[in-house]
């Protein structure tokens, strides 16, 4: 089977849930014996993949990418049996109306609401959505939660639910807390507090902002690390020394995948604490629950009612500074240890493997 994978930037470009979950499914798809082709606007070409990678550029206003004819013009020499989307963005419509019109099942997996700030940007959500209702013969969802939202959106599309997975490197056997931190130079009195994703216009959902202010009201002790690259990383950075906390939250650079494994075991809390539901998932937190790392999120995020059901995360409401500092607190003082326990063998059941094996059923399904 020769499956065209599709999503805006590509994960060495750029290192978000919705790219390590199309990356790993490309992996997990090339393992299985299939032949597998990776459309992308934004990668790293000096890398090289089991895949095919195919890099087409498109031009982006704020943040969001228009149209592309680069995409459309390459299409001739990329005949497929499957096409699967992966996150939003217009030229993904225009390549699944492209295999559409050639009778190809096309698949789009859904990872969370855009919610646009702005007029313009309302009106492509408008049109986005149109575009998926019709071009996608089946959805997924990566939580129960758009699942279901999504039933009721679009009762005659086809939805299904397969979770996000946990990269296998965050199975193996990991090395312990005081090691790591001895490569990484932090003092093992130091009472860290771990946030990781894109500090970018287009995610401004993160939560960044309200981290900051929590910070103001943490004990002097507490050190914060924001890990993560975007066009917002110098305003937060001079947003923290505007409070006068330029001591007390780090932000490091570029940080590998291995490295960003070392964070997570370093820290002694992460925290992710999103504003909107267009934080359809948070791949953050089960990397963070595999290293036994106790997790803070908050209530708005699209996995919030299945975290909660299996009881692995504390939950707090969004835009609430001084929850999540009170989170905190008590995390830090008394970790609930049945609920690391829990999330670590949840994060962990969550495997690659399962989710291939899930996406190639539903493939042919279609077929």
């Amino acid at each position: 089977m020769h499956i065209v994978l599709s999503s805006i930037y590509h994960v060495s470009a750029y290192l978000g849930g919705n790219e390590q979950y199309a990356h790993h499914l490309a992996l997990g798809l090339v393992r299985a014996g299939h032949q597998v082709s990776y459309l992308t606007a934004i990668a790293d070409n000096t890398k090289s993949f089991p895949y095919r990678l195919v890099i087409k550029p498109a031009t982006f206003v704020a943040g969001k990418p228009l149209l592309a004819l680069p995409w459309l013009s390459t299409l001739s020499g990329l005949s497929a049996d499957i096409f699967h989307a992966s996150g939003s963005g217009l030229p993904l419509l225009s390549v699944a109306a492209y295999y559409r019109f050639r009778h190809v099942p096309t698949v789009l997996t859904y990872q969370g609401d855009t919610n646009p700030q702005t007029p313009w940007f309302k009106l492509g959500s408008y049109i986005e959505n149109c575009g998926i209702h019709h071009l996608f013969d089946q959805i997924i969802t990566t939580s129960p939660y758009y699942e279901q939202l999504l039933q009721k959106r679009w009762p005659n599309n086809q939805i299904r639910f397969v979770p996000m997975m946990l990269a296998e490197h965050f199975s193996q056997k990991l090395p312990n807390k005081i090691s790591v931190r001895k490569k990484l130079g932090i003092s093992s009195q130091t009472k860290l507090v771990l946030f990781v994703g894109a500090l970018s216009s287009h995610q401004y959902y993160k939560g960044v902002q309200v981290l900051l202010q929590a910070v103001q009201t943490l004990p002097k002790h507490y050190v914060v690390h924001i890990i993560g690259e975007g066009d917002q990383k110098a305003e937060y950075q001079n947003i923290a020394k505007q409070m006068g906390l330029e001591k007390r939250v780090v932000f490091p650079s570029h940080i590998s995948n291995k490295d960003l494994l070392s964070y997570y075991l370093a820290a002694d809390i992460f925290t992710l604490p999103s504003t909107s539901n267009s934080e359809g998932f948070g791949l953050v937190l089960l990397e963070a629950m595999a290293c036994q790392t106790p997790t803070i999120t908050t209530t708005i995020i699209g996995s919030a009612p299945w975290f909660q059901k299996e009881q692995i995360t504390q939950l707090i409401p969004p835009n609430n500074p001084q929850a999540l500092a009170k989170a905190i607190i008590k995390n830090m003082n008394k970790p609930d240890k049945n609920r690391i326990k829990r999330a670590c063998s949840f994060a962990r059941s969550l495997t690659t493997q399962n989710m291939v094996q899930k996406t190639l059923k539903l493939y042919q399904d279609l077929l």
